[in-house]
């Protein structure tokens, strides 16, 4: 009877020695579930009329102590392909995010890869095509769910291989 139980007991439970916890989410995902991130790639895809102008804009994301992700954009330069930060890193950045325009490639260029390994954060390129990500190991990766738009649309995933 004891042994029949057992049985049951690990058929009814699984393999517990082959479930891991699930890790919880990083900072970046829970920030790009937020809907105020959201928002600031919105506004800063229309700051660069929607990937038709040539220029690019660029924000950091921000992970205050104990408190939310915001959005700080870098000042406006209206140069042709490149954005800039006049200063040092800020204090609380967990990544950088930076525009694409329409008729360039939407994955992360060398430059953006460099960028990445320098800072030590990721380093997102927002397109109209799709959100990639320059990480600081150096893989690239595409979030899965923003394609045309996606990632102005809640619950982009921040899966990578």
């Amino acid at each position: 009877m004891g042994g029949t139980i057992l049985i049951l007991v690990l058929a009814i439970s699984g393999e517990p020695c082959a479930a891991l916890p699930a890790e919880p989410p990083s900072r970046l995902e829970v920030a790009l579930l937020d809907p105020g991130i959201r928002s600031g790639f919105l506004r800063l895809f229309a700051g660069v009329e929607f990937g038709f102008a040539r220029f690019e804009r660029a924000a950091w994301l921000l992970q205050e102590p104990d408190g939310p992700v915001r959005f700080l954009p870098w000042p406006f330069l209206g140069s042709y392909g490149k954005a800039a930060w006049p200063g040092r890193m800020p204090e609380g950045a967990i990544a950088v995010v930076h525009t694409h325009p329409n008729d360039s490639d939407p994955r992360p260029s060398t430059g953006d890869a460099a960028l990445a390994r320098r800072l030590g954060l990721p380093v997102l390129t927002l397109s109209r095509r799709s959100l990639w990500v320059a990480w600081p190991d150096e893989r690239t990766s595409e979030i899965p769910g923003t394609g045309p738009f996606g990632w102005a649309v809640a619950g982009t995933s921040l899966e990578h291989e």
